[in-house]
């Protein structure tokens, strides 16, 4: 993460602080851990990821009770791109990520192909998994980093101010063509998840490598 502090001649400058997961580098994780319809899916890279919690940190709400407004985003992308869903738990947040799954699962049914992961994996083989997917969407700050951070478009969904803030310095950071959206209020907008959808189409290579060269 980046933090301003005063610099020698007392004006501001960034420094990096305590947060070696942003320059980790992908490893690809032991295939045998998942079913053969998910090996598929990750082989084809034919899926968006989803990630999301039990709750924010500044406990804000209790996002397992308030998921289905992420359940009608999910499946309106799937709509608007023909492309399956993938829940990508954090590897230091597994509990709270799969029970977020579960309700996810619950609330989508049959309308969609809503695929999870449902066992801890280390943030070097998410991070790898992230770099397989078409896009991603999720609440977690590091998620989307790491999306960004291979060139993959992240659509970042916030709860409260810090998480606003802290996104959109991170999807700035990256040159990411998208703005956070708070939530559930712009996921309601199915305009913005057009103009959401629209804009990751157009997304040009070159567009990526300068969020990779970020």
């Amino acid at each position: 993460e980046q933090e301003v502090e005063l610099g020698k001649d007392g004006g501001p400058q960034l420094v990096e602080v305590g947060d070696d997961t942003l320059d980790l580098l992908p490893k690809e994780p032991n295939w045998c851990q998942f079913p053969a319809d998910v090996v598929e899916l990750i082989r084809s890279r034919g899926f968006f990821a989803v990630q999301w919690r039990a709750t924010d940190y500044m406990h804000a709400m209790k996002l397992t009770e308030e998921l289905s407004g992420l359940a009608r985003a999910i499946t309106a992308f799937h709509r608007l791109t023909g492309v399956p869903a993938l829940f990508i738990p954090l590897s230091w947040e597994i509990a709270g990520d799969v029970l977020a799954a579960m309700r996810l699962q619950s609330l989508i049914g049959d309308e969609m192909p809503f695929y999870g992961i449902w066992h801890p994996l280390t943030a070097a083989e998410t991070k790898w998994l992230l770099g397989k997917a078409r896009f991603g969407i999720g609440l977690s700050y590091h998620f989307n980093v790491f999306l960004l951070s291979q060139g993959i478009p992240a659509i970042g969904v916030y709860t409260n101010e810090y998480y606003r803030i802290k996104l959109t310095g991170a999807f700035g950071a990256y040159q990411s063509p998208l703005a956070p959206l708070k939530y559930p209020e712009d996921l309601r907008d199915h305009r913005r998840l057009s103009a959401a959808v629209q804009a990751i189409s157009e997304l040009r290579s070159d567009e990526r490598r300068a969020m990779v060269e970020a």
